[in-house]
């Protein structure tokens, strides 16, 4: 099976979430590159959301520090 894995250069759950929100809120951007591209300040970009709908594969999301060992 073929797989489509995008990985955020971000932690995982609320704090670094709202963390991240602030930031981005504050300065216009995340030091995450993948963030800036699929998420505005709080949610999800529609042009990300159209693109994603266009693959062929369906795409799996990691934070660093929750990305699978066999990864």
């Amino acid at each position: 099976m073929k797989q489509l894995i995008f990985i955020y250069r971000a932690k995982s759950g609320v704090i670094a979430d709202v963390s991240g929100a602030l930031r981005k809120a504050i300065t216009g951007s995340s030091l995450c590159s993948l963030c800036n591209i699929t998420h505005g300040v709080t949610t999800e970009k529609d042009v990300w959301k159209k693109f994603v709908s266009t693959l062929d594969h369906t795409p799996f999301y990691y934070h660093l520090d929750d990305i699978p060992r066999e990864i």
